[in-house]
């Protein structure tokens, strides 16, 4: 559990949540003003991690923007989001698959909570090590190396 405490963040009504067993519940911190705990966090191959996650702001009486029903993004401990705070979003990666195939893609999904929109940035390499980050307001760059 990384600095849940911090905000008081009403886990009963989270789509989904149940109390950790294994892999305790993480608080990422972009700014003062917004929290994103992931929650279930789960070993769903092995050493691929996925949770759920809920944003929410005002931490003195949290309130929650933003919880997507049964949706799992992959889970990388502090290279799960990415902040791109000149364009107000969050970045994360969501493995989607072909039911008919064997074709996966971790695409980057781009989140902006204020505006309720969202984005996809096609991205053909699995790798956990490649990132996002954001070049200027409503520009990024992808395929960086996240890792050294």
């Amino acid at each position: 559990m990384k600095n849940v405490e911090e905000w008081n963040i009403n886990k009963n009504q989270l789509s989904e949540y149940h109390e950790p067993v294994w892999r305790k519940d993480y608080l990422f911190k972009p700014n003062n003003n917004i929290g994103i705990l992931a929650y279930n966090i789960d070993e769903y191959r092995m050493g691929t991690y996925s949770s759920h996650f809920a944003v929410s702001s005002n931490k003195q009486n949290p309130i929650t923007e933003f919880n997507p029903l049964k949706t799992r993004i992959l889970f990388s401990d502090d290279k799960t989001f990415y902040f791109l705070e000149e364009s107000d979003c969050i970045a994360f990666r969501k493995e989607i698959f072909n039911p008919n195939g064997n074709e996966k893609w971790f695409p980057f999904v781009i989140l902006n909570i204020k505006s309720r929109k969202f984005s996809f940035i096609e991205f053909d390499n699995s790798s956990i090590y490649f990132g996002i980050k954001e070049i200027k307001k409503k520009q990024s760059q992808n395929n960086y190396r996240a890792f050294s």
